[in-house]
This record gives structure tokens, sequence and C-alpha cells, in this order.
């Protein structure tokens, strides 16, 4: 680098900027692109998803799904009431799980304190 004089210097520049130049537009160009063909998918996606909720077989299916998540809400809510009657918590609350996981590492943090301890003496 130091045999270069200054013309050769400013021309490895100049070559330098161009070649920049030219990279930052193909990347503009890219991101042009994408952004064209993501419009496209997302308008094309909107219209096969109207076009094919009118079907008659899809409706159908729709009906029969939204049958079956209503039993099955229905079985979820007889499952927590049995349990309720059981006296079993049917859905335990995040205190009541943070208790647990806080004696859990209490107990944890008590064993690792009497292993260091046994390892001093």
């Amino acid at each position: 680098m130091d045999a270069l004089s200054k013309e050769d210097l400013k021309e490895r520049l100049i070559v330098a900027e161009k070649v920049m130049k030219s990279l930052f537009q193909r990347n503009k160009d890219l991101e042009e692109k994408f952004q064209n063909e993501a419009k496209t998918t997302a308008a094309t996606s909107h219209f096969d998803q109207e076009r094919c909720s009118a079907c008659p077989s899809v409706q159908a299916q729709n009906e029969t799904l939204n049958q079956r998540i209503e039993e099955l809400e229905k079985e979820m809510v007889k499952l927590r009431q049995g349990k309720a009657e059981e006296g079993l918590p049917g859905d335990p609350s995040y205190k009541a799980l943070m208790e647990v996981r806080l004696q859990e590492t209490m107990a944890e943090a008590k064993r690792h304190h009497q292993s260091y301890l046994d390892m001093r003496q």
C-alpha cells in the first residue's frame, strides 16, 4: 500500500465508491421488489379466503368445527366443576404455582448450602 501513489489511491477510492453505490441501488431494488411481492401475495390470499369461505363445503366444515368447540368447552366446564366438588383446584392460581416453585427453590438452596458446609468440614 505504501508503494501506491496518490493517483492510484484516488482511483481505487472512486472504484470503491462506484461499487458501493451499485450495491446500494441493487439492495434498494430488491427491497422494493420484495415489498411489491408481499403486497400482491397478501391481496391474493385475502381474495382466496373470501372466495373459499363462500363454498358450501367450507361453511359446513366451519359449522361442524364450531359445534365441536362448543361441546369441548361444555365438557371442560363440567370437569372443572367436578374437580371443585372433589376439593381439587380446577385452575391453580399463579400465586399458588409461584409458592410451590419458591418452596422447591428454597429446599434446593438449603441442600446446596448443606453440601457446601459438609465440604468445608
